[in-house]
């Protein structure tokens, strides 16, 4: 029976393993016992891992269990999120530049990049993929999901946080996912009419 006191952490074992050795030897063996010892092996690596990672993860029958496994590094994927739309972004800013503007010596310098660029099926997949990626990495930190146990019910919360440089990045995403679509679409009924 004293075995299963290997199962709890090592600080644990240090402060209570000798008090709860003497118990073990006054208390007859049961599996009853054996269980108790189990579940409480369990519930306190648990508590010694929430402790560890800023109470993020929740008891066995805890009160609230939050899911938000990007929120400790928001800047740095953001700054991911920034470094891989930038190519859609200065391929769209340039290309607008030069032919929604009309600056000629723009469309005469960038024209042989942009034939080169969408020859290239991977390179133009990319370009607009990029920023639906991008999005998807900005937001990652920014969104919490709660879920909390109340009176025998679950109820879930959804919390949003403000951090500057993924909203911006986000609202880049959304600007150029926008205009490549609206030229997609604008492609497409020139080709269709």
């Amino acid at each position: 029976m004293k075995t299963l006191l290997y199962l709890y952490p090592p600080s644990w074992r240090s402060r209570y393993g000798p008090e709860i050795a003497d118990l073990l030897d006054d208390e007859p063996f049961g599996r009853s016992a054996a269980l108790d010892l189990a579940r409480g092996a369990v519930r306190e690596w648990v508590h010694l891992i929430t402790r560890r990672t800023g109470g993020s993860l929740a008891v066995a029958g805890g009160s609230t269990m939050l899911i938000r496994p990007f929120e400790r590094h928001p800047t740095s994927l953001g700054i991911i999120a920034l470094a891989v739309v930038t190519p859609t972004l200065l391929f769209v800013g340039y290309s607008l530049l030069a032919y929604g503007v009309g600056i000629p010596a723009l469309a005469d310098a960038i024209g042989p990049a942009v034939e080169a660029l969408t020859a290239s099926g991977v390179v133009s997949a990319f370009i607009v993929v990029a920023p639906l990626l991008a999005l998807g990495l900005a937001l990652l930190p920014l969104v919490g999901l709660g879920i909390t146990r109340a009176g025998g019910e679950l109820q879930v919360t959804l919390a949003l946080r403000g951090r500057a440089l993924n909203l911006v990045v986000v609202v880049i995403c959304v600007v150029l996912a926008a205009v490549l679509l609206s030229y997609f679409v604008g492609d497409v009924l020139v080709e269709a009419g």
